[in-house]
Protein backbone atom coordinates (compact mmCIF):
# COMPACT_ATOMS: atom_id res chain seq x y z
CA UNK A 1 0.00 0.00 0.00
CA UNK A 2 1.62 3.61 -1.32
CA UNK A 3 1.16 6.68 1.55
CA UNK A 4 -0.86 8.25 -1.27
CA UNK A 5 -3.48 5.08 -0.28
CA UNK A 6 -3.60 6.26 3.30
CA UNK A 7 -4.69 9.73 2.60
CA UNK A 8 -8.74 9.11 3.60
CA UNK A 9 -9.74 12.28 5.16
CA UNK A 10 -10.63 14.54 2.05
CA UNK A 11 -11.05 18.46 1.89
CA UNK A 12 -14.82 18.58 0.56
CA UNK A 13 -13.70 22.60 -0.96
CA UNK A 14 -10.42 21.46 -2.87
CA UNK A 15 -10.50 18.04 -2.40
CA UNK A 16 -6.74 17.25 -1.39
CA UNK A 17 -6.72 14.23 0.82
CA UNK A 18 -5.00 13.95 4.43
CA UNK A 19 -3.60 11.26 6.26
CA UNK A 20 -5.43 12.32 9.86
CA UNK A 21 -8.08 14.07 10.04
CA UNK A 22 -6.28 17.12 12.53
CA UNK A 23 -3.96 17.85 9.33
CA UNK A 24 -7.64 18.40 7.02
CA UNK A 25 -8.90 20.61 9.92
CA UNK A 26 -5.71 22.64 9.97
CA UNK A 27 -5.66 22.81 6.00
CA UNK A 28 -9.25 23.88 6.31
CA UNK A 29 -8.52 26.68 8.45
CA UNK A 30 -5.67 28.03 7.26
CA UNK A 31 -6.40 27.88 3.62
CA UNK A 32 -10.12 28.10 2.94
CA UNK A 33 -11.00 29.85 6.30
CA UNK A 34 -7.66 32.04 6.35
CA UNK A 35 -7.57 31.63 9.63
CA UNK A 36 -3.79 32.38 10.53
CA UNK A 37 -4.40 33.18 14.15
CA UNK A 38 -0.82 32.45 14.90
CA UNK A 39 2.15 34.75 13.51
CA UNK A 40 5.73 34.67 13.37
CA UNK A 41 7.92 37.48 15.57
CA UNK A 42 10.63 37.00 13.33
CA UNK A 43 8.67 37.84 9.98
CA UNK A 44 5.45 37.90 7.98
CA UNK A 45 4.73 34.51 7.93
CA UNK A 46 1.29 33.26 10.36
CA UNK A 47 -0.19 30.02 10.23
CA UNK A 48 -3.23 28.41 11.43
CA UNK A 49 -1.90 25.83 13.69
CA UNK A 50 0.33 26.61 17.02
CA UNK A 51 2.68 23.73 16.21
CA UNK A 52 3.63 24.95 12.92
CA UNK A 53 4.37 28.32 13.92
CA UNK A 54 6.92 26.20 16.71
CA UNK A 55 8.15 24.29 13.69
CA UNK A 56 8.56 27.37 11.33
CA UNK A 57 10.28 29.31 13.97
CA UNK A 58 12.73 26.34 15.19
CA UNK A 59 13.69 25.54 11.86
CA UNK A 60 14.02 28.69 9.64
CA UNK A 61 15.04 31.42 12.84
CA UNK A 62 16.13 29.97 16.21
CA UNK A 63 17.52 26.58 14.54
CA UNK A 64 20.57 24.75 16.31
CA UNK A 65 22.19 23.56 12.94
CA UNK A 66 23.08 19.73 13.01
CA UNK A 67 25.98 18.86 11.00
CA UNK A 68 25.85 15.41 8.99
CA UNK A 69 28.85 12.59 10.01
CA UNK A 70 29.34 11.44 6.21
CA UNK A 71 29.54 15.07 4.18
CA UNK A 72 29.02 17.80 6.88
CA UNK A 73 26.18 19.86 5.60
CA UNK A 74 24.53 21.92 8.08
CA UNK A 75 21.03 20.83 8.51
CA UNK A 76 18.00 22.91 10.66
CA UNK A 77 16.76 20.04 12.46
CA UNK A 78 16.74 16.52 13.93
CA UNK A 79 14.12 15.90 10.95
CA UNK A 80 15.78 17.65 8.25
CA UNK A 81 19.19 15.94 9.05
CA UNK A 82 16.90 12.56 8.66
CA UNK A 83 15.67 13.51 5.75
CA UNK A 84 19.22 14.79 3.89
CA UNK A 85 20.52 11.35 5.25
CA UNK A 86 17.80 9.13 3.43
CA UNK A 87 17.46 11.22 0.29
CA UNK A 88 21.36 12.43 -0.33
CA UNK A 89 23.17 9.21 1.35
CA UNK A 90 20.49 6.24 1.11
CA UNK A 91 19.16 7.30 -1.96
CA UNK A 92 15.43 6.90 -0.37
CA UNK A 93 13.11 8.20 -3.19
CA UNK A 94 10.57 5.78 -4.12
CA UNK A 95 8.51 7.89 -6.23
CA UNK A 96 9.42 8.11 -9.85
CA UNK A 97 8.44 10.42 -12.79
CA UNK A 98 7.03 8.45 -15.60
CA UNK A 99 8.26 11.44 -17.81
CA UNK A 100 12.34 11.60 -17.10
CA UNK A 101 14.46 10.32 -14.75
CA UNK A 102 13.44 12.91 -11.81
CA UNK A 103 12.30 11.12 -8.21
CA UNK A 104 11.37 11.96 -4.98
CA UNK A 105 11.29 10.91 -1.33
CA UNK A 106 8.01 12.49 -1.18
CA UNK A 107 4.78 11.56 -3.29
CA UNK A 108 4.00 15.65 -2.37
CA UNK A 109 7.85 16.65 -3.75
CA UNK A 110 6.50 14.74 -7.20
CA UNK A 111 3.33 16.36 -7.69
CA UNK A 112 5.08 19.90 -7.08
CA UNK A 113 7.84 18.73 -9.93
CA UNK A 114 5.29 17.60 -12.32
CA UNK A 115 2.84 20.44 -12.46
CA UNK A 116 5.78 22.89 -12.42
CA UNK A 117 8.38 21.16 -15.08
CA UNK A 118 6.03 19.05 -17.01
CA UNK A 119 2.66 20.77 -16.92
CA UNK A 120 4.25 24.29 -16.83
CA UNK A 121 1.91 25.32 -13.80
CA UNK A 122 2.20 28.55 -12.36
CA UNK A 123 -0.42 28.82 -10.22
CA UNK A 124 0.72 31.33 -7.19
CA UNK A 125 0.93 34.83 -8.52
CA UNK A 126 2.30 37.79 -6.79
CA UNK A 127 -0.73 40.80 -6.53
CA UNK A 128 2.29 43.16 -6.43
CA UNK A 129 4.17 42.94 -9.58
CA UNK A 130 1.78 40.03 -11.65
CA UNK A 131 4.85 37.42 -11.63
CA UNK A 132 3.73 33.67 -11.07
CA UNK A 133 5.13 30.58 -9.28
CA UNK A 134 5.05 27.12 -9.20
CA UNK A 135 4.67 26.68 -5.78
CA UNK A 136 3.03 28.83 -2.90
CA UNK A 137 6.10 29.09 -0.68
CA UNK A 138 8.46 30.17 -3.52
CA UNK A 139 5.72 33.37 -4.27
CA UNK A 140 5.64 33.77 0.15
CA UNK A 141 9.56 34.47 -0.75
CA UNK A 142 9.46 36.59 -3.04
CA UNK A 143 7.09 38.97 -1.56
CA UNK A 144 9.29 38.94 1.60
CA UNK A 145 12.15 39.55 -0.02
CA UNK A 146 11.32 41.69 -3.47
CA UNK A 147 8.59 43.92 -2.25
CA UNK A 148 8.33 43.76 1.85
CA UNK A 149 12.63 43.87 2.07
CA UNK A 150 12.17 41.70 5.41
CA UNK A 151 15.63 40.89 5.97
CA UNK A 152 15.90 40.76 9.45
CA UNK A 153 19.16 39.22 9.86
CA UNK A 154 22.26 41.18 9.63
CA UNK A 155 25.92 40.55 9.20
CA UNK A 156 28.36 42.02 11.60
CA UNK A 157 31.28 42.15 9.35
CA UNK A 158 29.74 43.30 6.52
CA UNK A 159 26.75 45.73 5.62
CA UNK A 160 25.25 42.04 4.25
CA UNK A 161 21.87 41.21 5.39
CA UNK A 162 19.08 37.57 4.69
CA UNK A 163 15.88 36.71 4.79
CA UNK A 164 16.75 33.45 6.40
CA UNK A 165 19.40 32.88 9.10
CA UNK A 166 20.43 29.76 7.39
CA UNK A 167 21.38 32.35 4.09
CA UNK A 168 23.35 34.68 6.44
CA UNK A 169 25.14 31.61 8.19
CA UNK A 170 25.73 30.66 4.22
CA UNK A 171 27.15 33.97 4.05
CA UNK A 172 29.74 34.31 6.46
CA UNK A 173 31.35 30.61 6.04
CA UNK A 174 31.52 31.70 2.46
CA UNK A 175 32.50 34.83 2.26
CA UNK A 176 34.44 35.68 5.53
CA UNK A 177 35.47 32.45 6.59
CA UNK A 178 36.50 31.25 2.74
CA UNK A 179 34.78 27.84 3.45
CA UNK A 180 34.56 25.23 0.73
CA UNK A 181 32.53 22.10 1.81
CA UNK A 182 30.84 21.07 -1.07
CA UNK A 183 33.45 19.15 -3.70
CA UNK A 184 33.13 17.80 -7.13
CA UNK A 185 33.38 14.05 -7.04
CA UNK A 186 34.68 14.14 -10.27
CA UNK A 187 37.49 17.18 -10.48
CA UNK A 188 37.71 17.48 -6.92
CA UNK A 189 37.00 21.06 -7.26
CA UNK A 190 35.32 22.88 -4.13
CA UNK A 191 32.57 25.93 -3.68
CA UNK A 192 31.15 27.15 -0.95
CA UNK A 193 27.58 26.87 -2.41
CA UNK A 194 25.68 24.05 -3.45
CA UNK A 195 24.18 25.56 -6.17
CA UNK A 196 27.61 27.15 -7.38
CA UNK A 197 28.47 22.98 -7.18
CA UNK A 198 25.46 22.06 -9.26
CA UNK A 199 26.45 24.96 -11.79
CA UNK A 200 29.76 23.63 -12.08
CA UNK A 201 28.46 20.59 -12.91
CA UNK A 202 25.76 20.71 -15.44
CA UNK A 203 28.10 23.13 -17.25
CA UNK A 204 31.79 21.54 -17.16
CA UNK A 205 30.81 17.29 -16.60
CA UNK A 206 27.47 17.38 -18.25
CA UNK A 207 27.85 19.42 -21.13
CA UNK A 208 31.13 17.42 -22.18
CA UNK A 209 28.99 14.03 -21.88
CA UNK A 210 27.07 15.63 -24.90
CA UNK A 211 29.77 16.50 -27.11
Amino acid sequence: MTPEKLKIHQCQICSKTFGHSRILKAHVSRIHEKNNLFKCDFCNESFGVKQDLKFHVDSFHIAEFLQCQICNKSCRSKYSLKQHIQVVHENMKRFKCDRCEYSAFQHNDLRKHTECVHKKLKQHQCNICKKSFGQNSTLKTHIAIVHENIKHFKCDLCDYSAFQHIDLRKHIECVHEKLKQYQCNICKRSYGWSSNLKRHIQMVHEKKETL
